[in-house]
């Protein structure tokens, strides 16, 4: 078995499970979170159930699946062994701490704005 064709059985692989990992880590957190909806907030679960978590796993597996058929493309196209795809799911925590900073931010505006009036 020659270098090249190791490199590329490893970066199939390594490219394999990254999707696989990723696609059923977002599914886990997806689920985890209608919980909350539903247990907490008491969010219809016919809903979530038949169409939040479907509709974002099919989403989120299509765009993982065009991430990595790009990154594989890349890779063709450069003849670069160190080429990986873009991660592609719902970064919840992400935005929930932008728009808390955009809050603050907003804020600490308002209060400077108030006190020159």
């Amino acid at each position: 078995m020659s270098v090249e064709s190791t490199v590329n059985q490893h970066g199939f692989w390594g490219e394999t499970t990254a999707f696989l990992a990723l696609f059923l880590d977002n599914v886990g957190v997806l689920i985890f979170f209608s919980a909350i909806l539903v247990f907490t907030f008491n969010y219809p679960a016919d809903i979530i159930l038949t169409r939040m978590i479907p509709g974002t796993a099919v989403g989120v597996c299509i765009g993982d699946l065009v991430y990595t058929w790009l990154a594989i493309r890349l890779r063709r196209k450069t003849g670069r062994a160190d080429v990986t795809a873009m991660p592609l799911g719902r970064h919840w925590l992400k935005g929930e701490l932008m728009r808390y900073r955009a809050n603050i931010f907003l804020l600490a505006i308002i209060s400077i704005i108030s006190a020159l009036i």
